[in-house]
């Protein structure tokens, strides 16, 4: 039998110490810096493959983000010598730096079919004939465009140059279809100790109209019939960049049928602000009416009242898409302070002792986090608060917050609850099939307190999973939730479809 013996003698490490720089004299001072800074914080590390590569990533990285997206870097020269003080070799390394042409980008170039929204898209991108190429901005591009509705997919961007010499950006992009029609259908079983009560169905309608001609204006259509004498109505127009100024408007008008309790209408004007890619600042102005059925008002106390509101806030958005991100953040924080006068009726008011006017106030705050997990598998979280104050009177169920059902916490029916402060979180563990389509698991945990009628504190949990995927008909949607402890009789069911046309 034959052994074979290696023996490996590695000699002294490889140690970068000093770095020369070629090719960066004709750049501006400022770049010049920079670039010998950030080479000079690799001096003194051991020579490795990632070691090199991550030191030409960070020249050229400084090079495109001050408008040399051509840029390349290269080894030049080198040389080794012991170090006379460590059993290590020391590498003197001289770097080629080759800028390339200084680029301005004169113009965006979109698909030729979507010429309609070319302004538009561009205000959305905040870009600007003319402007020097960034790495940090373009960069940013594909992903903003994917978060406007009117878009469904979105390339990176292509740096070219045309037959005048010109550098440009083209952009392709696929156009969402114009129209989405929102549906759901929700049935709710009767009580399991009421057996001679029926079961009836609850249903939504929202028809949207995106890019209605062009340049990203949006109008919607929405009708949710909660329960068995409860509906919702409200439509909506949005114009972005109104008169060619940097922000958006919104004008709505909103019905609301409480049970037989009261009617509620709203008109509202919305402007919200851009201040950079993911942030925005918003203002919005309402009115509002609430007109009580005559014997809710005598016996649940309900006046008649009108009222002006005023709410302020900041949308924060990173999300890397809107309808399956994969990772990202969406935070909406809102402040308003209202008026309200009570009208009557006069007993009410005599019987009551009901100040004629009242101020409202509302903190509202919406935060969802999408952390990657594995592979396709993502953490969904969606924390919702609602706090309400009143100067005065006691706050009426008319002014309260009303919440349950499929879009807040799912296993309870739609408008179950009421209270003056609530706070709920839908926690979901998705597994995502695609670009639309996704099962997961979820819990819904809430909280909720009121002061009128009652003194009364709650809190609420639900589980269940759901499904979205794509079909002919549409993005199809199914939930099915139940109320921690109650039997399997009782789940909630609810089915949603989303056409696009």
């Amino acid at each position: 039998m034959a052994f074979l013996n290696l023996f490996i003698q590695t000699g002294g490490r490889l140690k970068l110490n000093e770095i020369g720089l070629n090719g960066i004299d004709s750049l501006p001072e400022a770049i010049r810096s920079q670039i010998t800074e950030e080479s000079e914080s690799y001096t003194g590390s051991y020579y490795t493959e990632a070691v090199i590569n991550g030191l030409f990533h960070d020249i050229i990285n400084i090079l495109e983000n001050f408008g040399y997206p051509l840029a390349s870097a290269t080894t030049g020269e080198f040389e080794f010598r012991e170090d006379a003080q460590e059993d290590n070799w020391l590498l003197d390394l001289s770097v080629n730096v080759q800028p390339g042409d200084s680029v301005r980008i004169a113009y965006l170039r979109f698909p030729k079919q979507k010429n309609n929204m070319s302004q538009y898209l561009q205000r959305v991108l905040r870009f600007q004939p003319g402007q020097l190429y960034r790495e940090r901005e373009v960069s940013k591009y594909a992903q903003i465009l994917r978060r406007q509705e009117v878009i469904k997919q979105a390339d990176e961007p292509v740096l070219s140059m045309d037959n005048n010499n010109e550098y440009f950006l083209s952009i392709n992009f696929e156009e969402a279809p114009s129209t989405n029609l929102d549906g759901i259908v929700g049935y709710i079983p009767p009580p399991a100790t009421q057996t001679d009560e029926s079961g009836y169905f609850t249903g939504l309608i929202n028809i949207g109209i995106r890019n209605l001609f062009g340049g990203g204006r949006k109008f919607t259509v929405f009708w949710q019939k909660q329960d068995r004498f409860s509906d919702e109505f409200r439509i909506a127009y949005r114009e972005p960049f109104i008169f060619g100024l940097p922000f958006h408007s919104q004008f709505g008008l909103y019905r609301l049928v409480r049970d037989t309790t009261f009617i509620e209408w709203r008109y509202n004007v919305n402007f919200e602000l851009p201040i950079n890619e993911s942030l925005s600042a918003f203002l919005d102005f309402s009115t509002r009416s609430v007109v009580p059925d005559s014997l809710a008002s005598r016996q649940l106390r309900l006046p008649q009242t009108q009222s002006f509101n005023t709410e302020t806030g900041i949308k924060w958005d990173t999300r890397d898409a809107l309808l399956n991100p994969n990772h990202g953040i969406n935070l909406e924080i809102a402040f308003s302070l209202g008026s309200q006068r009570n009208q009557g009726p006069q007993y009410l008011i005599e019987e009551d002792s009901l100040q004629k006017t009242i101020t409202l106030r509302k903190i509202r705050a919406d935060f969802s986090t999408f952390l990657p997990v594995f592979s396709q598998q993502v953490l969904a979280n969606h924390l919702h608060l609602e706090f309400l104050e009143n100067s005065g009177d006691m706050l009426r169920i008319t002014d309260q917050v009303w919440f349950g059902g499929a879009t807040s916490v799912r296993g309870f029916r739609e408008a179950q609850f009421f209270a003056k402060r609530v706070v709920w979180l839908n926690s979901e563990y998705r597994f995502l099939l695609g670009p639309q389509s996704r099962i997961f698991l979820f819990t819904d945990n809430a909280y909720f307190t009121r002061t009128f009628p009652d003194e009364f504190d709650k809190w609420l949990t639900s589980y269940g999973m759901g499904v979205r995927f794509s079909a002919p008909l549409g993005i199809i949607q199914v939930d099915f939730g139940m109320e921690k402890g109650s039997p399997f009789q009782e789940a909630k069911v609810h089915f949603r479809v989303i056409n696009e046309f």
